[in-house]
């Protein structure tokens, strides 16, 4: 498996990445390393990190929220029209048929309907009675809001790097029909 640093012998994973944002180290060396276990262990340096760069205080989260039939993240750069397909182009795109003003204009302010969540996660495992792992990866919460129902509805999942590699491998291979679906519009109007 990637990224694991082993209990015995050197450890890996001692040296935190630089911020994107800043150009610092996301943590300090001399910042807290969290045991999720008792034992010995080589503690990498995402162990107890909250997901925030302690050098400019940027949050290591995405949140991308979906709107009537179109979805938008939380940094409002990326519009997609339904089932990910890209916004249609031209007078007519999403509502207001023949209505020539931009399409950001036009659409009407609704609450999300759904929201997904990325955020960076370790998350601990007993493999035998005096043994564990800790995996790190990132958490997806979902939630959302099903057709006829106004109540929210909340869906957490982990995966690991790997985990998360190999999904994306597969919907670029032998899985790559799913990523060809389109969702739909309903109207029942």
């Amino acid at each position: 498996m990637r990224g694991f640093s082993n209990w015995l012998g050197e450890g890996g994973g001692a040296e935190p990445p630089l911020c994107p944002h800043c150009q610092q180290s996301v943590r300090s060396p001399d910042s807290e390393r969290h045991k999720m276990f008792q034992g010995v262990a080589n503690l990498p340096w995402n162990s107890g990190w909250d997901g925030v760069c302690e050098s400019c205080g940027v949050r290591f989260e995405h949140t991308q929220f979906t709107v009537g039939s179109y979805s938008v993240s939380e940094d409002g750069y990326s519009q997609v029209g339904v089932g990910g397909a890209p916004p249609p182009a031209g007078p007519d795109s999403y509502v207001g048929h023949g209505d020539h003003r931009p399409a950001a204009e036009r659409l009407e302010p609704r609450p999300p309907r759904r929201s997904v969540t990325v955020r960076p996660v370790n998350i601990p495992l007993r493999t035998f009675i005096d043994e564990g792992i800790v995996l790190a990866g990132i958490e997806l919460t979902v939630v959302h809001h099903e057709f006829g129902d106004d109540g929210p509805k909340e869906s957490r999942v982990m995966l690991t790097l790997d985990e998360l590699e190999q999904v994306r491998a597969a919907i670029a291979g032998p899985l790559s029909p799913v990523a060809e679906q389109w969702g739909w519009g309903v109207d029942d109007t």
